[in-house]
């Protein structure tokens, strides 16, 4: 449920954002099928900046988002495992000149489309529908469950470990569907519900939904290209830095 109007200034919208609501019953997402979700939602009325309108300039370090220029074609990702694979590797060194690791480890991406594609069309990238309701992908204990699931690391005794999302356009902007962040310093311990996510194989990893807080600080691009990529904060085991970047799709 998502609605938005835009003000005089230009550089902000209000949009309907669908949060979680304490039932005592733990929140699950069925990645399989979105539509078995067991979630209670509601939706409130928030202002989302427009990031790009007002030239903010964001950061990992302190909202915990940003926009990078990231040209390349990416317009076989959908249907080309080589594609697919090769846009991974583009983003290693991207990534790592980023943020400063040593190093990066690229899992596989995943297709957001207004609607689901028969699965026998058999796309080489899963694709699903684009997630509109407030979340954050890992928790600290669902980064570590979710581990196994990438390569190992190249050496043991790890000092740090952090998980970023990646996202950008498959076809050239802008997209009625953005993606709105949330400035990961102005949500509070008390703001988060945990749940799970149930992958098709069985496991699952845990998730984080969010109460809804009047404070928080939402932000989008409305002039984002296919020419430039998001990267935002998941999880980080040094307290020190973002983690549990809130994010969720809205209509424009």
């Amino acid at each position: 449920m998502t609605s938005n109007r835009v003000n005089e200034s230009k550089q902000s919208v209000a949009a309907i954002l669908n949060y979680s609501i304490e039932t005592g019953k733990r929140p699950q997402i069925i990645n399989s099928d979105y539509t078995k979700n067991d979630l209670s939602l509601a939706p409130y009325d928030m202002s989302i900046t427009d990031a790009g309108a007002c030239g903010l300039e964001t950061s990992l370090t302190r909202e915990g988002f940003c926009r990078v220029s990231n040209i390349v074609d990416v317009r076989d990702i959908p249907t080309s495992p080589e594609a697919a694979e090769q846009y991974r590797s583009h983003l290693v060194p991207l990534m790592l000149e980023l943020t400063g690791a040593d190093e990066i480890i690229v899992q596989r991406g995943s297709v957001r489309r207004q609607a689901q594609l028969n699965a026998t069309l058999g796309e080489p990238v899963p694709s699903s529908i684009p997630v509109n309701f407030v979340h954050s992908d890992f928790t600290a204990k669902g980064a570590l469950q979710a581990e196994a699931r990438y390569p190992a690391p190249s050496r043991a005794n790890i000092r740090r470990k952090a998980m970023f999302n990646m996202w950008k356009l498959l076809s050239a902007g802008p997209t009625n569907t953005p993606l709105a962040l949330c400035d990961s310093s102005s949500v509070l311990p008390e703001d988060i519900i945990l749940g799970d996510s149930n992958l098709p194989d069985g496991t699952k990893f845990e998730t984080a939904f969010f109460r809804h807080n009047k404070n928080h600080r939402w932000h989008y691009y409305s002039d984002l290209t296919a020419e430039q990529l998001l990267v935002f904060k998941q999880s980080d085991t040094d307290g020190n830095f973002p983690s549990l970047v809130p994010h969720t799709a809205f209509n424009e």
